[in-house]
């Protein structure tokens, strides 16, 4: 009878245990997330002729998006969301520079990492393209194409 008593005891742990894996398993099928819960990707298009091959890119206080890219150019794009169904526009802020990657808004200004220095970038007559180039800091380069 003893035996009998155990068999059972074990017998509805291992029905307890088996029913809590199967509800666990339901429910977690039922939530299953996908990327857009947590990050929407937004494709921006780009007009003929613009290649953004980005090395930074920065959400901007005033909601527009700047890109720096490969090639030496920093773009803003404003209405990057497309709101109400529009397109982006794009204007060239500066150009002329050496692979930057990175941007960072500071004082009215964008500052970005080339390959040979951190350099600020501004626009001080209110046309939207950068006036001011100026050199924070530089550091030495070789030609040495992995630096």
């Amino acid at each position: 009878m003893k035996s009998l008593h155990n068999n059972t005891i074990i017998s509805a742990r291992t029905f307890v245990f088996i029913t809590c894996i199967l509800l666990t398993t339901l429910l977690t099928a039922q939530q299953t997330v996908t990327e857009d819960d947590y990050y929407r990707l937004t494709t921006i298009p780009t007009p003929e002729g613009i290649k953004l091959e980005g090395g930074g890119v920065l959400s901007l206080p005033n909601g527009k998006l700047a890109v720096c890219t490969r090639r030496g150019d920093v773009w803003i794009i404003e209405n990057p969301a497309m709101a109400n169904g529009l397109q982006p526009t794009f204007t060239k802020f500066a150009s002329g520079l050496h692979e930057p990657l990175g941007l960072v808004f500071h004082d009215q200004a964008l500052y970005t990492a080339q390959r040979g220095e951190l350099t600020k970038l501004k626009d001080n007559n209110g046309d939207g393209i950068a006036d001011e180039y100026k050199t924070i800091y530089s550091w030495p380069l070789s030609t040495h194409y992995h630096e």
